[in-house]
């Protein structure tokens, strides 16, 4: 793996939380329509977009706020890397379970830290209309391709769908999938006060189940301790959700789900959220943003020692916004998977344009914005998927994705230079986003007050 040594980082403090229910954004990808033309432009966002028709959410980004001076500071981030070190399969049954599931990966490449500053400063150039990060140069975004490529988890696969249980429910399901009496189900959700359980606890039912030869329970117990930590980290801290308990019920068949939709889908959910500027955390598998981040941007001569290394310090932030203002198409490195593609090959569902989700929450997958991260010119891309049918089913989304094939874009011509992209993009992309987040005299008064 590209990353091996992410796991090497320095501790830093681990938070979680669990997935904040909102509205599922249920919708159909409208037919691709070419973004010239377009409703007549008014005056635009101070700073920010001139015309407002792809960034129409960014009156309430943190962006807004940044370019008036008043600033949120660096958000409380979440990891669970030392708490994955610690844990360790010691029986061959269980291991073997593991890997079948196609999560083993996951044990290996989780950092221990994460730069509070580093992300703060990328979650501020997210933006939910396009599911993508808006630089100086253009479109980057987390693709499948970098799902499959960092993580190593499949992208092809059965979705899952994630019920909500309460706590009658939620105790019968641990007492048939790892064997927990009712009485000690119960004793769990009156110290967490919902239907999660702490991973502590899961740690113990593994080792129990471990200690009677009870290899699928135990197994069990390890995965859904192993996504809590990953894939599904959140705020709480110390606890995972039952309800994705479900998603192990049946060993023989779990392997053929594709985690990396769901994880995609569920960080893309969390960027989303922390983009906007009332928020003060982000949560989600940061591991595969950090690591991202690592991959793709270039360590430059006015990077070294400050930019892209993971750090502790406070107040970094603000330096990781001026590179990022000043970065150019010769800081970023488009392709960084080149030599990993005789281990990991690419997948042609990674040109999907279309809805992935995660239970019934929806989120576009736009790889038409972000053409040079596929070795291709950039050209203006299609307009951004619009919710337009509030009726339709996760069962009709799964339909859409199995039928992936029919859904690739288009990549066009293949770059003679990395950064390539068709001679009006630019002066398109300045007029849709914005180039800068901070004005240069505020910059110099948080510097310098």
């Amino acid at each position: 793996m590209r990353n091996q040594n992410m796991g090497q980082a320095e501790e830093a403090q681990a938070d979680e939380a669990q997935p904040e229910e909102v509205q599922a954004d249920e919708a159909q990808p409208e037919e691709v329509q070419a973004d010239e033309a377009q409703p007549e432009a008014d005056d635009g966002y101070p700073g920010g977009p001139v015309d407002r028709y792809v960034l129409k959410t960014y009156g309430d980004h943190v962006a807004t706020r940044l370019w008036d001076g008043v600033d949120r500071g660096e958000l409380r981030v979440f990891s669970n890397g030392k708490k994955l070190k610690e844990a360790v399969i010691e029986n061959q049954e269980v291991e073997e379970l593991v890997k079948s599931s196609g999560l083993y990966t996951l044990l290996k490449c989780s950092y221990e830290m994460i730069d509070k500053g580093l992300i703060s400063a990328f979650v501020e150039r997210w933006h939910r209309d396009t599911n993508s990060f808006h630089l100086p140069i253009g479109e980057m975004t987390i693709t499948l391709d970098d799902v499959s490529s960092l993580l190593h988890i499949p992208i092809i696969g059965a979705l899952f769908s994630v019920n909500i249980f309460n706590k009658d429910d939620a105790a019968e399901l641990l007492g048939e999938l790892l064997g927990v009496s009712l009485a000690a189900a119960y004793a769990e959700f009156n110290l967490t006060r919902t239907t999660t359980v702490r991973y502590s606890w899961l740690l113990d039912v593994y080792h129990q189940r471990c200690a009677d030869q009870h290899w699928q329970m135990a197994a069990r117990a390890f995965l859904l301790f192993l996504v809590g930590c990953t894939l599904f980290s959140d705020k709480s801290a110390f606890a995972v959700s039952v309800a994705y308990l479900e998603c192990f019920r049946d060993l023989n068949s779990y392997g053929g789900y594709a985690w990396g939709i769901v994880v995609l889908a569920y960080l893309y959910d969390n960027l989303r959220e922390a983009s906007m500027h009332q928020t003060r955390t982000v949560s989600g598998y940061l591991t595969l943003l950090q690591a991202l981040v690592l991959s793709q941007i270039y360590d430059k001569d006015y990077l070294r020692g400050v930019i892209w290394k993971p750090k502790r310090d406070k107040g970094l932030v603000i330096l990781f916004r001026k590179a990022l203002d000043e970065i150019d198409v010769d800081g970023i490195c488009w392709t960084p998977y080149r030599e990993h593609r005789l281990k990991r090959p690419f997948e042609v569902v990674s040109l999907f344009r279309g809805w992935i989700r995660r239970g019934p929450k929806m989120y576009a997958h736009l790889p038409d914005r972000v053409l040079r991260q596929y070795g291709h010119v950039q050209t203006i891309p299609g307009s951004p998927l619009e919710i337009v049918d509030q009726t339709t089913t996760p069962e009709e989304m799964d339909i859409m994705f199995t039928q992936y094939a029919v859904h690739v874009v288009d990549a066009g011509a293949v770059v003679h230079k990395p950064a390539d992209c068709a001679i009006e993009y630019m002066e398109w992309f300045r007029r849709i986003s914005l180039t800068k987040i901070y004005r240069e005299k505020n910059i110099k008064f948080i510097l310098f007050i």
